[in-house]
Parts: C-alpha cells; sequence; structure tokens
C-alpha cells in the first residue's frame, strides 16, 4: 500500500490556485460596488454618531432642564405645579427635599393670607 501526503498535495494546489484567482477577483471589483460600500460605511457612522449624541441630552439635560423649570415655578409661587413636577422627576438631585420645601411655602403663603384676612366672627 502506498500512503501519499495527501496535505501537502492541497497546500500546494490552494497556494496555486491562491496565486492564480486572488489578483483576478481584485481586479473584477466593481467601481460602483466600492462606492456603495464606502456609502453605507459613511452612513453607518452618521447614525452613530447621532445615537450617542442623543443619549447625552435625554440622560443628563432634559431632567435638569425639567428641574431649573419646577424650581422656578416654586420661587414663582405656583407650588402645586411644582410638586407634581418634582414628584415626576423622582430621586434628581434634591427633588423630594424640594417637595417638602414647596408644602412648607405653600403653607407659609396659606398662613400670611389668613392673617391679612383679620379675623371673621361668624356674624
Amino acid at each position: 500500500m502506498c500512503y501519499i501526503d495527501k496535505s501537502a498535495h492541497v497546500r500546494q494546489n490552494f497556494k496555486r490556485a491562491q496565486e492564480e484567482c486572488i489578483p483576478w477577483i481584485k481586479r473584477q471589483r466593481d467601481p460602483r460596488l466600492i462606492k456603495t460600500e464606502k456609502r453605507i460605511i459613511i452612513c453607518t457612522a452618521a447614525v452613530v454618531l447621532i445615537a450617542l449624541s442623543i443619549y447625552p441630552t435625554v440622560t443628563y439635560l432634559v431632567p435638569f432642564i425639567k428641574y431649573s423649570h419646577a424650581v422656578s415655578l416654586m420661587e414663582k409661587g405656583s407650588f402645586d405645579e411644582a410638586t407634581a413636577a418634582f414628584e415626576e422627576m423622582g430621586d434628581y438631585k434634591d427633588a423630594p427635599e424640594k417637595i417638602g420645601e414647596c408644602a412648607e411655602l405653600k403653607e407659609q403663603a396659606f398662613g400670611s393670607r389668613l392673617s391679612g384676612c383679620g379675623s371673621f366672627d361668624g356674624k
């Protein structure tokens, strides 16, 4: 029985095929296909950059704007609206403390209005 080293034969044929075919394949690439691939890469990169810029905006900027708006409502005296806005924010910054502060300021404002009205005898 004769043993033939097939792996050497396969390697030799593969190398020959590689030397003959790959330059031919490279020459046959369509320039339109290359342009299309470049456009796909550019569009994909643009979408990724847009997505990466949206994340910090939604995560940091929007809650900050809502918080600032709620603080301005509290300073204007719209305590019920400010309390609702702070409650909507959950644990952002010191929103839970601001809810309590709104309640205290509302009581103070309500108390000062009652004291300004004088006494009511009911007669």
